[in-house]
Order: C-alpha cells, then sequence, then structure tokens
C-alpha cells in the first residue's frame, strides 16, 4: 500500500506533523485529546480491524513520534523509552537543551 502525499509531505505525517490514518493515508489520525488514535475516524477503524483479524494479528498501536524530527517513532529498547528516534535527534536535542538553559541563567541573572 502506498501512501499519497503533496509536495513537501512526508509520508507518515501530513500537514502540521501529524500523523496520517494508518489505513488510507490520506487524513490525518483522530486524537480527541485524551487519546490518539491510528485511524482518521469509524470506516478506516472497521476496516483496521477486518483486516487484523485476517492477519491475526494487533496492529492499532501508535507509537509516539520523536519529539526532534516528529517524523520516526520515539527509541525504546525493552528496558527504556527514549524522546528521541536516534543519536541523530538526541544531538540535536542535547544542543537545543543547552541553549535553554544557558538562556535561562542569563535571563535570571540579568532579571
Amino acid at each position: 500500500m502506498f501512501l499519497r502525499t503533496r509536495r513537501g509531505e512526508n509520508s507518515a505525517t501530513g500537514q502540521l506533523g501529524k500523523p496520517l490514518c494508518i489505513v488510507c493515508g490520506a487524513r490525518p489520525a483522530f486524537n480527541s485529546g485524551l487519546k490518539a488514535y491510528s485511524t482518521c475516524g469509524l470506516s478506516c477503524a472497521n476496516r483496521l480491524k477486518v483486516i487484523s483479524q485476517v492477519l491475526d494479528t494487533n496492529i492499532t498501536t501508535v507509537r509516539p513520534l520523536c519529539v526532534v524530527c516528529k517524523m520516526r517513532p520515539r527509541f525504546n529498547n525493552g528496558k527504556r523509552a527514549f524522546p528521541t528516534c536516534g543519536f541523530k535527534c538526541a544531538k540535536t536535542k542535547k544542543v537545543q537543551d543547552t541553549i535553554i538553559s544557558s538562556l535561562s541563567i542569563v535571563n535570571t541573572i540579568n532579571g
């Protein structure tokens, strides 16, 4: 199954970095604010249920995305879940955190 995308858009995420429905790939996955779903609505949820029964698997879970690139799922080694997808994004996050902490120190000194 190929996901339809617009120019400049990632195949796993739509506009504003929202993850797309894993069934149709055309609309963003539904998020109620309390729970994130992997499908865009009830029609795709029913299709996913049928596919899961036919394949005898559970593919309804969605892993949270990396806090830096927001494109790939966060890395989990089975013992610990990390906020980033890999070393490159982890290094970027460390640099961002350092800049933010140094700015807060400057603001406390000046303020």
